[in-house]
């Protein structure tokens, strides 16, 4: 994957298998971990964070301020 990688829930042996290549492959490894770190600093930022709670907020007062 892109960001990371996935596994079906309680699929222990796939999830060893994961574990174990990005083991064996640190350059894959580092690149997933820095597409994901990048991710989460543009899509998860507080302003993003705040910015997102405030349309919200917005939606739910039907655009009255408190």
């Amino acid at each position: 994957g892109r960001y990371g990688l996935l596994v079906s829930h309680g699929d222990v042996l796939a999830l060893a298998e994961i574990m174990l290549s990005i083991c064996r492959d640190p350059a894959t490894a580092h690149m997933i971990g820095a597409r994901a770190r990048q991710r989460v600093e543009q899509c998860y930022s507080i302003q993003m964070v705040a910015a997102t709670y405030e349309e919200l907020y917005s939606e739910l007062t039907g655009g009255v301020e408190c």
